[in-house]
């Protein structure tokens, strides 16, 4: 039941447009559809990662306000660094012959490691799903039913952007005019969470 509830949470979760869905579609159409689930792995692996240390240090990261500050404050300083390279990327793409090919140059899997590991905005997400899941007795205090849960999460985030993978790559290649404009996109979004992100830090200062 956890595994199943597990799965659902993360699956509902990564369905909202983002640009982690929006590089799956552009390495999709740019690689291959298998480069795009290798990149998939990727995103899932890191986030089972990061949902073992939430669930074995939830209390910690509950009740220490200045760790929670700092996280938001890296992922910031990374989405900001992020959104400018690829949109100075794509500004100077536009001027030549071929289209962009930014992520291109990149590994799929080590890419969506990366991208997963940055995307701290994750933490809050699984901090407050998990206080509720072990509050409401859902989630029991016990390693396997930790574990049951952390590794339906990675099914469901899989299986969320696979998604993305096929339904995206057929409704973009429908319309090829949208595909050199996938980096500004993804720049835009990681600028915006950087923005979100900050709001959030000066309010709470």
């Amino acid at each position: 039941m956890i595994f199943l509830l597990g799965i659902l949470i993360s699956f509902i979760g990564q369905l909202p447009i983002g640009f982690i869905n929006l590089v799956a579609v552009k390495i999709a159409i740019e690689k291959s559809t298998k480069q795009s689930i290798n990149y998939a792995i990727g995103i899932a692996i890191v986030e089972l990662v990061y949902l073992e240390v939430i669930l074995h240090s939830i209390q910690l990261l509950i009740s220490n306000n200045f760790i929670y500050r700092v996280l938001q404050v890296i992922m910031s300083v990374a989405f900001i660094i992020a959104g400018i390279v690829i949109f100075y990327k794509w500004k100077q793409a536009k001027n030549t012959v071929t289209a962009p090919n930014i992520i291109l140059k990149h590994n799929s899997f080590m890419y969506g490691v990366f991208l997963s590991a940055t995307n701290l905005a994750q933490v809050p997400f699984w901090i407050l799903c998990t206080t509720y899941l072990i509050n409401t007795k859902l989630l029991e205090d016990t390693t396997l039913s930790y574990q049951l849960f952390i590794w339906g999460t990675g099914v469901g985030t899989f299986l969320g952007i696979l998604v993305y993978i096929f339904t995206g790559k057929r409704l973009v290649e429908k319309y090829t005019n949208v595909t050199r404009y996938l980096d500004l996109i993804i720049a835009i979004f990681l600028i915006i969470a950087a923005c979100f992100q900050v709001i959030d830090i000066l309010r709470n200062l």
